[in-house]
């Protein structure tokens, strides 16, 4: 975790993303590890526009509006699965 973070950010400043790194069962590192319970919930639907040439100004503000709408379903449901205290960060 931590100790990746110069790699991830490497990979970030020299292809623009980071590959996840997945592990999970020994057979299927793509599923979810049998030890540790997987909750998933839903938020309301955001509806984004189709914006052909969108300017830098309009890609942040949809972009904020999807990363509210994240911080919105966390906090929704935070308290359900005992995160009640804690709160989002976004990085």
């Amino acid at each position: 975790a931590a100790s990746l973070r110069p790699l991830n950010m490497w990979l970030v400043r020299r292809f623009g993303f980071v590959a996840p790194i997945f592990w999970g069962r020994w057979w299927c590192p793509l599923l979810p590890r049998g030890d540790v319970e997987l909750n998933t919930v839903y938020g309301a639907v955001l509806e984004l526009p189709r914006i052909d040439n969108p300017t830098d100004e309009q890609v942040a503000e949809w972009h904020q509006r999807y990363m509210d709408a994240v911080v919105n379903v966390f906090e929704s449901y935070k308290g359900q699965f005992g995160f009640g205290a804690r709160r989002l960060e976004i990085l």
